[in-house]
């Protein structure tokens, strides 16, 4: 049963990201509401797969695990920075409303294109154990 919920989890992240992409094609407020549930997914995913944060100081650190970590690293902090970011210039969802400590119309984007780019590594380097092949 964990493993389906995990599934749907990353279906849904997988799917809702491309969507965001085209926030000019669903509307702002759609763009705003989804991203926050993107955010949501975002940590249901880490929670269930605590495991992955149990295991990161046992064993050894080879090229590609090095790698992953610096990709996973990576991925979760702009996991976070970029919902902020949109947060201080959403439109419909207004907990963060206008508040502006850099340029978040150039931070905003740029952060969102590169998890873009993040999480196809992230699941490539997963897709052996996705299929059953890796450990």
């Amino acid at each position: 049963m964990k493993k389906k919920v995990k599934m749907l989890v990353d279906l849904f992240i997988l799917i809702a990201l491309p969507m965001q992409i085209v926030c000019g094609r669903i509307g702002t407020a759609l763009h705003e509401w989804l991203g926050i549930a993107v955010f949501l997914l975002f940590l249901l995913h880490h929670g269930l797969n605590w495991r992955w944060y149990k295991n990161l100081l046992g064993g050894r650190y080879s090229a590609v695990r090095l790698g992953s970590l610096l990709v996973n690293v990576l991925l979760f902090a702009l996991m976070f920075a970029v919902p902020v970011s949109g947060l201080a210039r959403a439109e419909h969802v207004s907990l963060l409303h206008r508040i502006q400590v850099y340029d978040e119309r150039v931070f905003h984007p740029a952060a969102a294109f590169l998890i873009c780019v993040l999480i196809t590594i992230h699941v490539g380097l997963h897709g052996a154990v996705m299929h059953g092949t890796g450990d």
